[in-house]
């Protein structure tokens, strides 16, 4: 969930009705739209980073998260986290490339990516993770090395306007560090569990990519489908760009 609100926060900017003046405006009929959709979601970065309140985005340096809860099911990690006080570093961050946007469909393709994500928060864990175990209460702190997410956002009109369909992403991750003071399970016939968590950096992030993959989707598709039954498609993305160069002369 938490790499996903770069690009929702820029979607609530850009499907505003008063978008800010220095941010690009895209209008459907450009014929360089994918481009337009791609530098205005650079654009958007200073404004992230600052916050902004009059379209309720928080500051993203850092970003705190009150509460986040995860259950999760798999053969190399099985868990139910509960977090408080969640700060990331590093969200502000970000590129974005490969952007291809169809709006006959509509379809929008892309990638994010991110550089080092510092990581600290309060948790109460139970579970384990690369057969670790991992039960106990207090102070987590991470560094998530550069990851990527590949999205597909697919809508489908509906009486003259749009509905989401679907929402498809791929997360990656090289390398994630975790450290967790607190523990119940700090040692064991495997070690020093921090200690050999550190030591599995690339073990621990292909375990956990699934958990920050799936509540990405869940996430962006919740969110997708209440912005476009609150704004038109057309708000959106307007038209025209001849129209809009015209009374701006």
């Amino acid at each position: 969930m938490l790499h996903s609100l770069p690009f929702l926060a820029f979607v609530a900017i850009v499907a505003s009705r008063d978008p800010p003046q220095s941010l690009t405006r895209c209008y459907i009929d450009d014929p360089n739209l994918s481009e337009c959709i791609k530098n205005a979601a650079l654009e958007a970065q200073p404004l992230l980073r600052k916050g902004i309140e009059e379209y309720g985005i928080p500051s993203f340096f850092p970003l705190i998260l009150k509460n986040f809860q995860v259950n999760h099911q798999s053969h190399d990690a099985n868990f139910t986290v509960r977090a408080t006080d969640l700060k990331i570093y590093g969200m502000d961050l970000y590129s974005l490339s490969d952007v291809r946007f169809c709006p006959k469909k509509p379809k929008l393709k892309g990638k994010l990516w991110f550089g080092n994500l510092h990581i600290f928060s309060n948790y109460v864990m139970n579970g384990h993770t690369i057969n670790l175990p991992i039960v106990g209460e207090g102070f987590y702190k991470s560094i998530v090395s550069p990851s990527t997410i590949n999205f597909e956002i697919t809508g489908q009109r509906v009486n003259g306007d749009v509905t989401l369909e679907s929402v498809k992403l791929d997360f990656q991750v090289d390398k994630m560090w975790v450290q967790f003071d607190g523990l119940v399970t700090g040692e064991g016939p495997w070690g020093n569990t921090n200690e050999v968590l550190a030591e599995s950096e690339e073990a621990v992030a292909k375990a956990l990519s699934p958990v920050f993959g799936k509540v990405f989707e869940t996430y962006v598709t919740k969110y997708m489908r209440w912005l476009l039954e609150e704004i038109p498609f057309s708000t959106i993305f307007p038209c025209c760009i001849n129209n809009s160069t015209t009374s701006s002369a």
